[in-house]
């Protein structure tokens, strides 16, 4: 038992299974706390290895996995292969790519949690394993076992009945565009500012693992009820790298889609192409408004990177806390006429929750609009 043990238990009040309980919950936030932060490190006493853990060692839980190699298969080669790079990253037992909770130390193995409902993603476009799918892939099971923002992948499946790959993934309760117009009333800028340093913090935490997300939109920003926490989605296997932050900000702001009352056509393409971004919305903090504004510029240098981003946003979420009523007088934070729960709650026919590719032919270079281009589509 270490120190934060001997402190918490001396109450006599708790039970010994209490106290067991306890002290298992709280080593394992130590242990994931070690990973996370590199702490010191302890000779285990089954491998010899110079391990992080407390309650398990790493290295007797890649070795036991190592081991079991030759008694799985998932019918394909690549994709064992996959797997098996993964487990041998692996740093706590209950985010292992297949379906294993803790690790017995006393029986040297691996225990199964049991039933649990979860999510299963077909990869559409998978025929064969190039290297590039296979680095994402990869890359896309480590991210999300690493970090708590991203959301939990367990590992891959296959449809029996067409032999689909399937990725095996953490169920969530809502998307941010159902979370936002089901709860208007009380998705106060507190909140809103709050979900989008969120949002782009675990981007920060994508880049910071040399990945880029190429599926970033509304649908894959997924909030969980139990915890009260927002997480990112699937990474995306196909798609242009790119940088959507700004309408995830504006969709935060308005509780709406993006330009949802027009047609996705060639049309709103030649508008965005020349400039035409999203009315900001009544109330929204001017330097909120400022920074998506950065976000959404026709010129990509222009735009702040991922780290400058997060700096930025942490700053207008600390001046938010720190004189809310200022920014609210200043303004105008409360609910507006203009922006009421049943305008947020408008549709149309383009209300997706997936992202569509479109692909347009000799457009001119993006440009940033000018009042001309304003005045002349009565903007």
């Amino acid at each position: 038992m270490n120190l934060y043990d001997k402190r918490s238990f001396a109450d006599k009040s708790f039970t010994k299974d209490e106290k067991t309980y306890a002290i298992r919950r709280i080593n394992k936030i130590i242990d994931k706390n070690s990973f996370k932060y590199w702490g010191t490190r302890r000779i285990c006493g089954n491998c010899n290895q110079k391990c992080l853990a407390i309650s398990y060692c790493e290295y007797c839980v890649r070795n036991y996995l190592k081991l079991n190699f030759l008694n799985w298969t998932s019918g394909n080669n690549d994709i064992d292969y996959l797997i098996q790079i993964c487990q041998m990253e692996t740093i706590l037992p209950e985010k292992i790519v297949e379906w294993y909770y803790e690790w017995d130390t006393m029986k040297q193995q691996l225990t199964r949690f049991g039933n649990q409902r979860v999510i299963l993603k077909r990869l559409e476009n998978f025929r064969s394993v190039d290297q590039s799918w296979f680095e994402e892939a990869k890359s896309h099971f480590i991210i999300s076992n690493k970090h708590p923002n991203i959301v939990k992948c367990y590992g891959l499946t296959q449809d029996p009945s067409n032999g689909n790959y399937m990725l095996v993934m953490n169920i969530m309760d809502l998307n941010i565009r159902e979370y936002s117009q089901q709860n208007y009333n009380q998705f106060t800028w507190e909140r809103k500012i709050q979900f989008a340093y969120n949002i782009i913090t675990s981007l920060k935490q994508i880049h910071n693992e040399n990945a880029i997300h190429r599926d970033l939109h509304s649908g894959n920003i997924l909030f969980k009820q139990v915890n009260q926490r927002f997480a990112i989605g699937d990474l995306g296997f196909c798609g242009p790298a790119d940088k959507s932050i700004a309408m995830l900000m504006w969709e935060i702001s308005s509780g709406k889609p993006p330009f949802n009352n027009y047609e996705h056509d060639y049309y709103l393409a030649m508008n965005i192409v020349n400039g035409i971004r999203p009315r900001i919305v009544s109330g929204t903090p001017l330097k909120y408004e400022s920074l998506m504004k950065q976000c959404w510029d026709a010129d990509p240098s222009k735009r702040p990177d991922i780290k400058t981003l997060q700096k930025k946003i942490n700053e207008v979420y600390k001046k938010y806390l720190d004189m809310p009523n200022e920014l609210e007088e200043s303004n105008n934070l409360e609910i507006n006429k203009t922006n009421s729960s049943e305008e947020a709650k408008e549709t149309s026919s383009t209300l997706f929750t997936s992202s569509k590719f479109h692909n347009f032919e000799n457009f001119p270079e993006p440009r940033n609009a000018t009042e001309d281009i304003l005045l002349h589509i009565g903007y």
